[in-house]
């Protein structure tokens, strides 16, 4: 979920977190993360990351 409000603002540190932690993830979270921000931000250059990450 906090991945999801750093979506908000383009800063270099939430992009920091947002690559140390989705690697983390277990694919339900990944998938999780990857609707919400499909839904609130959807042009969000994340979701290329998840869409392409291998789960």
């Amino acid at each position: 979920m906090a991945l999801l409000f750093k979506a908000k603002a383009h800063r270099a540190k939430d992009d920091a977190d947002f690559a140390r932690v989705v690697p983390l993830l277990p694919t339900h979270r990944v998938e999780r993360l990857s609707a919400w921000l499909t839904r609130i931000h959807p042009q969000h250059e994340w979701l290329a990351t998840l869409t392409g990450s291998p789960r």
